[in-house]
């Protein structure tokens, strides 16, 4: 299934917020943060996470199925912060978020949109502006299976839920190409996070923080 489909059928797979986003708002209030971006924020796990902790948070996702959920699960008065939208389009003018978060969304991406996704991403950030970003590895289980695509992206993987999306399994130089312009605070491996019953084989992902400095 895509994701569509998975939250059509399953509806919120995920509903904590990872630990990585949990660590990384004292960071977020030290630098000024107020407005932030959940960039392909399904069902709105984060979302409505950075809302409880009083930041001004929009949300955006290619499903419907899951804007919808998170609507509703936020209520009215922030419904309207929420738009369908394919990640490689960002609906906001430039120079609009303080922040970004945009987190194992890039991944489901060939790579003509996913150099767009990034590209929008840089485009509606605020000078000194913040990109935390979470993503697969080359460690990942399903690296290397199912069918290539695409220079280490792989699509119909075997024994995961999300198989048939696409699957870009990063590198460090990579991610480091796409944010040449910004000033790398953090970028680090973490291996065999925990996740849920849908994803038992746990997580080998980068996290990266930057800020864009022109």
């Amino acid at each position: 299934m895509d994701w569509k489909q998975i939250y059509k059928k399953k509806g919120a797979i995920q509903d904590k917020p990872s630990k990585h986003i949990i660590e990384i708002i004292p960071y977020f209030r030290e630098n000024g943060v107020k407005k932030i971006l959940d960039h392909g924020c399904g069902t709105g796990r984060h979302f409505k996470f950075l809302l409880n902790n009083g930041f001004e948070t929009f949300g955006t996702d290619y499903s419907e199925e899951a804007i919808s959920y998170t609507k509703n699960i936020v209520g009215e008065e922030f419904a309207k912060n929420l738009y369908v939208s394919d990640m490689s389009t960002i609906p906001f003018e430039d120079y609009y978020f303080d922040a970004i978060i945009s987190s194992q969304t890039i991944q489901h991406a060939l790579k003509p949109s996913r150099d767009k996704a990034i590209s929008e991403i840089k485009r509606t950030l605020k000078i000194n502006g913040l990109v935390f970003l979470r993503t697969i590895s080359q460690k990942q289980t399903g690296f290397g299976l199912g069918e290539l695509i695409e220079e280490n992206t792989y699509t119909n993987i075997p024994g995961l839920v999300d198989g048939k999306n696409p699957h870009h399994y990063f590198s460090r130089e990579e991610l480091s190409e796409y944010f040449f312009d910004f000033n790398i605070i953090l970028l680090k491996h973490y291996s065999n996070i925990p996740m849920n019953k849908h994803f038992s084989n746990g997580l080998e992902e980068w996290v990266l923080l930057a800020r864009k400095i022109k």
